[in-house]
């Protein structure tokens, strides 16, 4: 709970101005912030699936590069306050869906090497940091 409270406190405390910053990577906040919702959606997706399923999709390496490109356009058109209104509640989302995962299913994650299925701060934590340092 303590990583969620910190993209809840981060991402409110963004100013509508900043919201507009670019990013070195060309990358908007607004953008970036959607970005992460997405992917915290699919982290959701996937944990259906296991769910249904009792196992993972392998993806291919250059998936998430594949996805970002063809997603990027889309994310820059969102408006900035829906972008923070999509990151925050896909958070909380994905967030509620981990804490009600089985000792069985977290081991599983950990043991195929998907540890950013249970721990989404390995996603979000680096993109806070960069808009934080954009912001300086």
């Amino acid at each position: 709970m303590h990583g969620l409270k910190r993209m809840q406190t981060f991402i409110t405390s963004l100013s509508a101005d900043s919201l507009h910053r670019v990013l070195g990577n060309g990358w908007t906040v607004a953008a970036t912030l959607a970005h992460v919702a997405f992917w915290d959606h699919w982290v959701e997706a996937r944990w259906t699936h296991f769910s249904r399923t009792g196992s993972f999709h392998d993806l291919p390496d250059d998936i998430t590069d594949l996805v970002n490109e063809a997603a990027i356009a889309e994310w820059h058109a969102l408006p900035p306050p829906e972008a923070v209104r999509l990151c925050l509640d896909a958070a909380i989302s994905v967030t509620r869906r981990i804490e009600c995962l089985s000792s069985q299913e977290i081991a599983a994650a950990v043991e195929t090497g998907r540890l950013a299925m249970v721990d989404r701060t390995l996603h979000w934590y680096p993109h806070v940091d960069e808009i934080d340092r954009a912001a300086r």
